[in-house]
């Protein structure tokens, strides 16, 4: 019996299409869409878009003007608990911040970081509070969980959102550097 080149070649495309063709099928249609409708119905949501591959997951989200930053990233961390064991995680939430916003942040950086690494998490409201007054127009909202510090920025047209990991993490040396 001799094989036949060509009757072989299509076959092993039609397997090869019928197989790479139901993955992406089933990562588009199924997974993708299912997780875009879970995380369009969290209260909160704007919009919502979500990009995977064979690594990430990456779901970018615009919140309305009365979202609680807080509640919004609680629940999208248990709407993306399926990929956790195979795929990372990537929450992007749409800053619409502004250069005098960004200056302003970065002007009162270090006082939070030292608050952080103090561990004096009641002293970041002070901080924003003590910073914001000669900015008339600004206004600011924090929040505290478990794990994260979350605060909301907005000055007139600006919207920032920063989520702070309350355990930073540690930086390490080997023992024979």
């Amino acid at each position: 019996m001799k094989l036949k080149p060509i009757p072989m070649l299509c076959s092993l495309l039609i397997v090869a299409v019928a197989l790479f063709g139901g993955w992406y099928i089933y990562n588009t249609q199924i997974v993708e869409k299912s997780l875009l409708q879970n995380v369009a119905a969290i209260q909160g949501v704007e919009e919502a878009d979500v990009n995977s591959n064979n690594q990430h997951v990456v779901i970018s989200i615009t919140l309305a003007d009365d979202a609680n930053y807080r509640e919004v990233t609680n629940e999208l961390e248990k709407a993306t608990a399926q990929f956790e064991d195979n795929k990372e995680v990537h929450i992007e939430i749409e800053n619409t911040s502004n250069d005098q916003l960004d200056d302003w942040w970065t002007s009162i950086l270090f006082d939070i970081a030292q608050a952080m690494d103090n561990k004096q998490l009641a002293q970041i409201p002070e901080i924003l509070e003590v910073n914001a007054a000669p900015m008339e127009t600004l206004e600011y909202w924090t929040e505290l969980d478990e794990e994260n510090v979350y605060i909301r920025l907005n000055l007139e047209d600006g919207e920032k959102f920063i989520m702070l990991p309350r355990e930073p993490e540690m930086l390490r040396a080997w023992s024979d550097a």
